[in-house]
């Protein structure tokens, strides 16, 4: 018998749930209370941050006092993390084998799932593991019925040849370009490799235990026509690249930031030389005072000048990228809706049609028992009479008739 196998990416970890702590769990009826469940690791996100970054940080603040920059402190990484926009802490990925129909045998189940997250570390040296829980304890509340096995694995991303900031960071696409794992042409992205990679991992540990695996089963789609499909394709091919635009954008215009921080800092070392305090310095930020105040050399103020400058320009350069790739995608939306009116009106469009069609074959089997000659005059007086009383529906009489 072959059983289907899946490495999927969780929405969000939710540590308290995994290690079924009650009052996490007091609402999931789905959980059964006493049901079998396993902590093969289990680490607290915050401990994993001071063993794992602690001295990058600790090296990246003295360089930032150093050269004076103490308002770039790191004071706590993983709250910093924890409160961005575009970064998660922790990271999820749900093991199985089979599915709630067609179940695997515990034992073995947990025999294969445990062989892959002995590995995991082996194969994924950027990706820390810092919770594994294995799960047979979740049931349909209404039906009973059990849920598949399966196994949560945590994990913080971690690229550790970074060029900015502290030289280890957490950075999903650091971690997996390190790893080897490239997008390709904005299609074939380094997670879809990464995940492939894993199954195929989870696929031989499975076939080493006697475990024969079905191969994955194709989308199933519902027909469409060449041009729709046509449409649709462009449409996604279009959202895709604006999502990589809008995602090179926001890289570019972080880039600016330090670019300008890093030009503000030279300024200061500048000033700095020439006897202004770092106080001084803070004011003159703050109110623009103007450069003439300062007591520079004047190849030393025309270099300040042209850097400032060029930093502005960039910034500016940076500013206007990301409004245009925000206009395209509103115009990409714009085209989406468009492209789903049409779709509604030419299948409605299909379903008057098959309405004509049945109500004329009935309408002809009826007239031909009565008189045969009548049926080709009755047919076209029916379609008229029919179409008028569907008037959002336009076709002549020429069309009608044939």
């Amino acid at each position: 018998m072959e059983y289907t196998i899946s490495v999927t990416n969780g929405k969000q970890v939710a540590r308290g749930h995994n290690r079924r702590d009650p009052e996490a769990i007091k609402r999931q009826d789905h959980i059964l209370r006493g049901g079998f469940n396993e902590i093969w690791c289990d680490e607290p996100h915050g401990s994993a941050y001071h063993r794992i970054f602690d001295d990058s940080i600790k090296k990246y603040n003295e360089k930032q006092v150093k050269n004076g920059r103490k308002n770039r402190i790191i004071k706590n990484y993983y709250a910093k993390v924890a409160n961005s926009v575009q970064q998660n802490p922790v990271y999820e990925v749900i093991v199985a084998i089979g599915n709630c129909n067609n179940n695997l045998f515990d034992l073995i189940n947990k025999s294969i799932l445990m062989e892959y997250c002995d590995e995991w570390a082996t194969r994924n040296p950027n990706l820390v593991m810092v919770g594994a829980y294995y799960h047979a304890d979740e049931r349909d509340p209404e039906t009973g019925k059990f849920g598949v096995s399966h196994l949560h694995i945590d994990y913080i991303p971690v690229a550790y040849k970074c060029n900015r900031g502290p030289e280890i960071q957490t950075s999903v696409t650091g971690a997996l370009k390190e790893m080897g794992y490239v997008t390709y042409k904005n299609r074939h992205t380094a997670q879809m490799q990464w995940q492939e990679k894993e199954r195929e991992a989870l696929k031989q540990i499975c076939l080493k235990h006697g475990v024969q695996v079905a191969p994955p089963q194709k989308e199933k789609r519902k027909h469409q026509d060449t041009q729709t499909y046509k449409e649709e394709q462009k449409a996604k091919d279009r959202l895709r690249e604006t999502q990589e635009q809008l995602t090179a954008a926001q890289a570019d215009l972080e880039q600016t930031k330090e670019y300008i921080a890093d030009v503000w800092d030279k300024i200061c070392k500048k000033l700095n030389n020439h006897g202004l305090t770092d106080e001084e310095i803070d004011k003159m930020y703050v109110n623009e005072v103007d450069e003439s105040t300062i007591v520079v050399s004047v190849s030393d103020y025309i270099n300040l000048k042209d850097t400032a400058k060029k930093a502005e320009e960039e910034q500016k350069k940076a500013a206007m990228e990301v409004q245009a790739k925000e206009k395209l995608n509103a115009d990409y939306q714009q085209l989406l809706q468009q492209l789903n009116l049409e779709r509604y009106k030419f299948e409605k469009a299909n379903r008057e049609k098959e309405k004509l069609q049945k109500a004329i074959g009935a309408y002809e089997k009826t007239i031909e028992d009565a008189d045969p000659n009548l049926a080709d005059e009755a047919l076209k007086n029916f379609g008229i009479a029919f179409y008028k009383e569907n008037e959002e529906t336009e076709i002549t009489e020429e069309e009608i008739e044939r």
